[in-house]
């Protein structure tokens, strides 16, 4: 089900982004009293970071996701775009 070579690129990436939020966004809300002005370095770098997440939320509709059956089914993976939005969406 997993089998893209990109997909734990893109995994590393994303967590990345979290980290950074995790740590960066508490430090900015506290301690940084001016906002960041157009085109200063941690404008951009959110703005990258802020972009990194809307692709991600974007790629969601493309994955397949496990579904879990009773115990006789087992668990297997959905494929079908409708479903896939749908159980994104819900």
């Amino acid at each position: 089900p997993r089998k893209s070579k990109l997909v734990a690129p893109w995994d590393s990436i994303t967590t990345a982004a979290l980290i950074f939020t995790a740590l960066v966004t508490p430090y900015e809300i506290s301690f940084v009293w001016n906002a960041p002005t157009f085109w200063s370095a941690s404008f951009v770098i959110n703005r990258l970071i802020d972009t990194i997440f809307m692709v991600d939320m974007c790629l969601q509709f493309f994955l397949i996701y496990p579904a879990y059956g009773t115990v006789n089914e087992g668990t297997h993976w959905v494929d079908d775009w409708k479903m896939i939005v749908r159980h994104y969406i819900r």
